[in-house]
């Protein structure tokens, strides 16, 4: 009983304060991205400010994962917390993708 009144709130949570976005090739979701989250750097001696994505846990996010949203395509790049109901993970902005092979030229004689 418990556990599904969790799922609700995060579920009410999401519906509130996420945003539609797609998940992996276009799984509809409801994301919350915060922008501008200190924390601390790598070198433990610095505060870095990082961009970090609540997502249901219903949706399977995984690190890899790529994330399209209004704010723009992101990879989730580590996850930050769980809870059983949703996760956080750090976003990184996507690379684009390398461009597919050329197609073969055929030269021309004038």
């Amino acid at each position: 009983m418990t556990a599904a009144l969790f799922a609700r709130i995060t579920k009410n949570l999401l519906t509130v304060f996420g945003q539609e976005a797609f998940l992996r090739q276009g799984e509809p979701c409801l994301v919350n991205i915060e922008h501008g989250v200190q924390m601390v750097g790598p070198d433990e001696m610095t505060v870095v400010h990082k961009s970090v994505a609540t997502i249901a846990q219903t949706m399977d996010p995984k690190v890899g994962d790529l994330l399209t949203h209004p704010d723009g395509v992101f990879r989730l790049d580590s996850e930050r917390a769980s809870n059983g109901h949703s996760k956080r993970f750090v976003l990184l902005p996507a690379q684009p993708s390398a461009p597919g092979p050329l197609a073969p030229v055929t030269p021309t004689v004038p």
